[in-house]
């Protein structure tokens, strides 16, 4: 059901296609570059949306999460 995206910016722009009330939250990700706390309550958040609307087929792949921390919080 996941799908594998070829960026950050695939992804958020697929979201918010479906669901722009979550563009609070990837702005706070894409403005706390290196606050872990904040860029994983809010990815927590972006992900429980589309699995608690349904929309399985927007999911990230665990890949695609580990890359996103990686750029957002620093592996």
């Amino acid at each position: 059901m996941a799908r594998r995206y070829k960026s950050f910016s695939e992804f958020k722009g697929a979201v918010l296609a479906r669901l722009p009330s979550l563009k609070p939250h990837f702005d706070a990700i894409e403005s706390n570059v290196g606050v872990s706390e904040v860029v994983l309550h809010h990815l927590y958040v972006i992900l429980r949306s589309l699995h608690a609307v349904g929309l399985y087929d927007l999911l990230p792949t665990e890949e695609d999460v580990v890359d996103f921390m990686d750029r957002y919080v620093g592996g």
